[in-house]
């Protein structure tokens, strides 16, 4: 039942994200809604309800202008920078253009995604509850699977891999790829998560998914031209990006982070087209991988 007001919410504020409309459009569009099985028109009392609930869970004020009897979304800079509200939307969007067509396998073209979200609501429950899991941990590499035992902090998605970050009996933190997860089940053993901790700020430097803690936080700069450049202001490498226009074809992109092999592998893919400028460390680093790349190219 909650599942179908979430996309009830959902429907509602993609249909008002970029519109303001009348409360008789916004009945007209529910009416021809894909997730309306009766095709029922919205009642207002409905209506009222639901944007109770978006402004209490999600914190979104839907509005009312008197001089166009018009509904609209106020904060609309809240939706932009509430990440997890975005993906929803995003994937709600995809889902009910996928229902509305029964030819679309040939006009949409997915990338297969690896196992393990099957254990997403079993990890949520445990962090709901405070619970402790434990699981087997076939790590890439290694004949045999590992037991795993520990207080699950935070899910986070990254290139199509699900992770969960586990806090484990040494106290120490480490991160595990859920399709590399067997035999998971949450135990009696409760625990709480400290009142400032933060998994936004505990990833905040990270480029990936994991956080080398050992590496300081510097400032990055790379000097990047060609193609790649757009492609960074579409998809930045990290959330502190900040870009220097030199001319046309060259920018200037300053990070904050700590500069891991995640990082370092973003930067290989770009070839010729970056230049590191600083630290100097990390162009040490880069030369270190890149002889040890041209020794394996030579040598195999």
């Amino acid at each position: 039942m909650y599942a179908k007001l979430v996309n009830r919410y959902l429907w509602l504020i993609n249909t008002l994200k970029d519109n303001r409309l009348t409360f008789r459009e916004i009945s007209d569009k529910w009416e021809k809604s894909i997730i309306n099985d009766k095709k029922e028109r919205l009642p207002e009392r409905t209506f009222r309800r639901h944007r109770e609930a978006i402004s209490t869970d999600w914190k979104l004020d839907i509005d009312f202008h008197k001089t166009d009897n018009t509904y609209g979304i106020a904060n609309i800079e809240t939706l932009h920078s509430n990440e997890q509200l975005e993906w929803m939307l995003s994937s709600f969007s995809v889902m009910n253009t996928l229902k509305e067509g029964s030819d679309m396998e040939d006009w949409i073209l997915f990338e297969r995604i690896p196992k393990g979200a099957d254990y997403l609501v079993k990890i949520v429950d445990a962090i709901k509850t405070k619970q402790e899991i434990s699981f087997v941990y076939n790590k890439f590499g290694s004949e045999s699977g590992k037991s795993v035992v520990g207080a699950p902090y935070c899910l986070k998605i990254n290139k199509q891999r699900w992770y969960v970050l586990l806090r484990n009996k040494e106290n120490q933190f480490r991160t595990y790829a859920l399709d590399r997860i067997s035999d998971i089940s949450i135990s009696d053993v409760a625990f709480s998560i400290p009142e400032d901790f933060s998994a936004k700020e505990y990833f905040k430097h990270s480029v990936g998914i994991y956080v080398y803690e050992d590496k300081p936080v510097e400032t990055v700069r790379i000097e990047v031209s060609g193609i790649w450049v757009n492609l960074l202001r579409t998809l930045p490498l990290h959330h502190s990006q900040q870009e220097t226009v030199l001319n046309n074809d060259t920018s200037v992109f300053e990070y904050r982070i700590r500069t891991d092999v995640e990082f370092i592998s973003e930067l290989l893919k770009m070839g010729e087209s970056v230049k590191v400028l600083e630290p100097h460390t990390l162009v040490e680093d880069m030369k270190e991988k890149m002889r040890k790349m041209m020794k394996f190219l030579f040598f195999h």
